[in-house]
């Protein structure tokens, strides 16, 4: 009975999924299955570590005792360029329990920028005191500035993606470097002889 009732919980996760109304949660059309992902800290200073968490987790609807998800193939998350990859892990439900038999705890890789965590399996059972999300961390390091968005999914099993938009600041502005940039640029040329230095006004003035 209770494996028929987690079946007909994880067959109902499956029929599709709505993106709330935070760009950073995916959730199944009734609310009860839901993948979030975080970045943190956002804004990033560049070099500094930035961690991707991603959380699968789930509410039993009303009426029951029981909600799980189960993917072998996993989470996927592919990495925007501009951040390196420094490490990556996971925990899950590791069973045992009847619909599941007993899945392996999951482990992570990383190959060409592409991070996967497998399998990725939660469940909540409120008679038996199970409450386990899937937590996946990634932990990299940005090496450009500016606005990038990555996207987290678990091939194609609802939730379906979900994304979180990140700022990596702190980078040192880029001068000009030739006249007509300068004038682009509303800057001045300063008289460093055969330099053609290209600064600023201010610093013009506190160079005199």
């Amino acid at each position: 009975m209770l494996s028929a009732t987690l079946t007909a919980a994880v067959v109902v996760g499956l029929l599709g999924y709505a993106t709330s109304a935070r760009a950073d949660v995916a959730c199944s059309l009734n609310q009860e299955y839901c993948f979030e992902k975080e970045a943190t800290p956002n804004p990033v200073m560049v070099g500094e570590t930035l961690t991707f968490t991603i959380t699968g987790f789930c509410t039993p609807s009303v009426g029951r005792t029981t909600c799980a998800s189960q993917s072998l193939d996993g989470m996927t998350d592919t990495l925007p360029a501009g951040l390196e990859f420094v490490s990556a892990s996971a925990t899950g439900f590791s069973g045992p329990y009847p619909i599941f038999g007993n899945p392996p705890p999951p482990t992570c890789s990383e190959s060409a920028g592409t991070v996967t965590c497998a399998p990725s399996v939660y469940l909540v059972d409120t008679q038996a005191g199970i409450d386990v999300p899937f937590v996946a961390t990634i932990e990299v390091i940005p090496t450009q500035c500016g606005t990038f968005t990555n996207t987290a999914d678990r091939d194609g099993i609802s939730p379906g993606p979900v994304s979180e938009t990140f700022t990596v600041v702190g980078c040192a502005p880029t001068l000009p470097t030739t006249k007509e940039e300068c004038k682009k640029g509303g800057w001045k040329e300063f008289g460093y002889p055969n330099q053609g230095t290209c600064v600023s006004d201010v610093n013009r003035r506190n160079r005199q």
